[in-house]
């Protein structure tokens, strides 16, 4: 019996056997049985071919077409060969060859991961979410976890570390060791907004934030209680105008992209709304059915349920075209507001100073597991739409949202106040 590297390969019945390395969950050991499988058929072709070409030659021995100093020194070899026990003294190319192969093993197994090698010894990956629990930001990251942790033989647990909108979370992260541990599920919010509309932001989104992949997009939604006398956009804007109070409209964060959205439903309906920012969207839809507040603006995965439960309404929604779990409901664009087109993302980030490699193990394995048919049933259910990107597609992506973010947020006039 011989070590490689991680892996332990014995002869057993002339054949090269990988002993219980996979059963432990060790993925290099799944690279490497595909390694010899792969082996095995060179071995039994070459084989083969080596006999076809054993009777060519001794067929044209036999007939004087070669010269007679030239000898098969068959017997001489199985001399040489004969201090190797089993079948390989027979077989000289497939000693050749299984040498080869355990060098070649030695040097895959060394370049693996030490996290892969001992995945049962590996600390649990943690991705951070800067919202409480339930919302679509921690509905995302724990169906991303629950099948990351089989594809990365790994345990993988989500921490909420909600407030001061997303702030709190990028601050763990930056404190992270940048060795692919940690991660932040983040929407953006957190990379594109916040730089924009806050001025004491202690993170620089394009240094401290290492993009690792876009995971989804979604539309975002204006909702009113059940029992609100309006159906549609415009009838909501006559009502507003005709309402001698303060029109209100709740969001699940201050200088989030659904504060924004209601800023500029406010400027294109020439109404007056003031925002009312909530500590997550559960509090914010019970105020909502109450009637204590006049509007929500919340992203449609927050709300469809309870849309479709008539609990509260949906009047609008802001894609170029209509959410493929609200087909009843007409876009902004559709009852005559064209400027009202918004679509947002989250995505999945590392701290600086993660190695390249780290990072792009990552992405891949964050874009195998959003493939995955049923991640993508349970996303397009709740009416997220399945993206999974390149880092570097992501970080193209943020560049472009915050220029565009940039000139709508100076249009609308948004602030703070």
């Amino acid at each position: 019996m011989r070590k490689v590297g991680v892996v332990v390969l014995r002869r057993k019945s002339d054949q090269l056997t990988a002993v219980d390395a996979e059963q432990r969950g060790d993925p290099s050991q799944r690279i490497v049985n595909r390694v010899i499988d792969c082996f095995d058929r060179q071995v039994d072709e070459a084989r083969r071919q080596l006999r076809q070409h054993a009777f060519e030659v001794a067929d044209r021995f036999r007939s004087g077409r070669y010269p007679g100093n030239i000898r098969l020194a068959h017997r001489d070899n199985r001399k040489r060969l004969s201090s190797v026990s089993g079948n390989y003294v027979h077989d000289p190319v497939r000693l050749l060859l299984t040498l080869c192969l355990r060098s070649l093993i030695g040097i895959v197994t060394a370049w693996l991961p030490a996290t892969n090698a001992q995945p049962s010894d590996a600390p649990p990956l943690q991705i951070l979410v800067g919202v409480p629990p339930g919302g679509t930001s921690d509905l995302i990251a724990r169906v991303i976890a629950e099948r990351l942790k089989d594809d990365l033989a790994r345990p993988v647990i989500v921490e909420n570390k909600p407030g001061a909108t997303g702030r709190i979370a990028v601050n763990v992260l930056r404190n992270a060791k940048p060795d692919g541990s940690t991660l932040l599920l983040a929407p953006i919010t957190v990379p594109v907004i916040v730089p924009l509309v806050f001025n004491d932001v202690n993170y620089d989104a394009s240094k401290d934030l290492v993009p690792v992949s876009q995971v989804a997009t979604y539309e975002f939604a204006l909702v009113v209680a059940a029992d609100h006398p309006s159906r549609n956009v415009r009838e909501f804007v006559a009502w507003a105008k005709s309402n001698h109070s303060q029109v209100t409209f709740g969001t699940i964060a201050i200088g989030s992209l659904s504060h924004i959205v209601g800023t500029m439903v406010a400027k294109a309906t020439g109404i007056e709304l003031v925002h009312v920012p909530y500590k997550g969207v559960a509090p914010l839809e019970t105020d909502l059915m109450r009637g204590q507040i006049s509007a929500g603006v919340a992203i449609v995965s927050d709300v469809v349920a309870l849309h479709r439960a008539g609990r509260i309404r949906i009047l609008a929604t802001s894609g170029t075209r209509r959410s493929s779990v609200l087909a009843d409901v007409p876009t902004f664009i559709e009852q005559g507001y064209p400027s009202l087109e918004a679509i947002g993302w989250h995505g999945m980030y590392v701290p600086a100073g993660t190695p390249q490699g780290v990072v792009d193990r990552l992405s891949a394995a964050i874009v195998a597991t959003l493939q995955q048919p049923s991640v993508r049933q349970t996303f397009l259910a709740q009416g997220l739409n399945v993206t999974g990107t390149t880092p570097e597609a992501l970080t193209a992506i943020m560049r472009i949202d915050s220029d565009h973010w940039r000139r709508v947020i100076q249009s609308s006039g948004f602030t703070l106040e």
